[in-house]
């Protein structure tokens, strides 16, 4: 008798997950409590996989993101899934995701353009940047009230450059260890070029407020309006290095 209840019973249980995943995603998504500035576009599929053509967060938005149920982590209770972003004019890459008290991401690989990058500032900026960035091997966990709780992974910018009113500066390549601790973001920053060479340390609450401690060391090559820009910082100590240390609110 016990055996044939627990075979009714996982027989119901395949049946009922069987109907949730053929549950047309756009019906489950109108019926869940999403927060009001977040707008979803073009959804398609199941809540097994599906797509959605734009997804819009207040005045910032994403095409061509795609989603798939990981089962695993449903029977661990873990509810999780594997995206992909596919917008060729921004965001490209994958990412996991999950729910375990707050948001986990995992194996997290983006690129992005930095030209689109910066056109997501809030305020517009007076530089034109060039190159791509790439987040590898990243990994974060957020809790409920949005505090880190930590960040892995590195920042890589290539090609990188931008063209200020003082002319084009040449960046070469910038890396950032990215890092978290009491719920503020960190990041290790190093950079090397011909003109440029910087290493340094940033960081930002989750108020906006920053911090920002690095060394910055002119080559002859840079243009002489950086070089003064950068002499107006501070002296310069044995190594001809600049130090910059500021802090303030976003």
């Amino acid at each position: 008798m016990k055996n044939k209840i627990l075979l009714v019973g996982g027989g119901l249980l395949c049946y009922l997950l069987f109907l949730l995943a053929q549950l047309p995603a756009d019906r489950l998504l109108a019926r869940l409590p999403l927060p009001p500035a977040l707008q979803l576009d073009g959804v398609q599929g199941t809540v097994w996989q599906g797509r959605v053509d734009t997804v819009r967060w207040q005045r910032y938005s994403l095409h061509a993101v795609r989603w798939e149920l990981l089962v695993s982590h449903l029977l661990r209770l873990e509810p999780a899934v594997a995206l992909k972003f596919e917008d060729r004019n921004g965001l490209l890459g994958e990412a996991q995701v999950a729910w375990q008290q707050g948001v986990v991401l995992r194996d997290v690989q983006l690129q992005a353009d930095a030209g689109w990058l910066v056109m997501q500032s809030p305020a517009p900026l007076p530089v034109v940047p060039a190159g791509t960035l790439t987040w590898r091997d990243g990994a974060l966990t957020v809790t409920p009230q949005g505090v880190c709780q930590s960040l892995a992974g590195r920042l890589i910018w290539q090609g990188a450059g931008v063209t200020s009113p003082f002319g084009p500066l040449d960046l070469d390549t910038v890396q950032a260890q990215l890092s978290c601790a009491k719920g503020r973001w960190q990041a290790e920053v190093k950079q090397s070029s011909t003109q440029l060479r910087t290493e340094g340390r940033a960081e930002i609450g989750n108020q906006g407020d920053y911090q920002v401690d690095a060394k910055l060391f002119p080559a002859s090559s840079l243009a002489a309006a950086y070089r003064q820009g950068i002499d107006m910082i501070g002296p310069r100590d044995s190594q001809g290095a600049v130090r910059l240390k500021q802090s303030g609110r976003l």
